[in-house]
């Protein structure tokens, strides 16, 4: 359908830059992505003449001294000097067995031990937390609130991704706060 209506790749991403849009956020990367269908995606947005963000995703596992190829392994050397920012959800409990402040600790060593690993590397990658939308279940990162006390608990060298699709769907489907925290 895509095809049909913008033509290539490279026309779509064009297009999409003459009206201004001027970075796209690659998604759905996870550990059986290659190196290069990674180093592909960022060729042709790079041909564009475009940016890129990453829609990443935090290990449950993350220990100290974890390289970033061990956390990523589809990151590759194409990235190694390229600007660009990693946005990653909070831990989550589907079953409802951790509690919230649980994760909340669990997301901020993951995401203190994800940026040592990014600094290790010499990846130029800036890291934010994503206000992630309300599943139904435990996860600390639903509300402003949420987010701001998990990076209270970082190194303070992570950003926040204020989702604002997620905010007004929790707004108006969850009953959360449509207000961000005066800080």
């Amino acid at each position: 359908i895509l095809s049909e209506s913008f033509g290539s790749n490279n026309d779509m991403l064009l297009l999409l830059k003459d009206s201004a849009v001027n970075s796209i956020e690659i998604r759905k990367l996870h550990d059986n992505i290659s190196i290069r269908t990674f180093e592909k995606a960022l060729s042709i947005i790079h041909q564009a003449g475009m940016k890129f963000t990453i829609h990443g995703y935090l290990p449950q596992e993350i220990g100290p001294g974890d390289t970033i190829d061990k956390i990523f392994p589809w990151i590759g050397e194409n990235i190694l000097n390229q600007e660009t920012t990693i946005t990653v959800h909070a831990h989550a409990s589907p079953d409802n067995t951790i509690t919230e402040p649980e994760l909340a600790l669990a997301t901020a060593e993951a995401l203190t031990q994800l940026r040592s690993a990014l600094v290790q590397g010499e990846i130029p990658a800036k890291l934010a937390l994503e206000l992630n939308r309300k599943h139904g279940y435990n996860e600390p990162n639903t509300s402003f609130t949420g987010v701001s006390e998990i990076l209270g608990l970082t190194d303070k060298k992570t950003g926040i991704c204020w989702d604002l699709g997620h905010s007004y769907w929790n707004t108006l489907n969850a009953g959360l706060s449509s207000t961000c925290p005066a800080e």
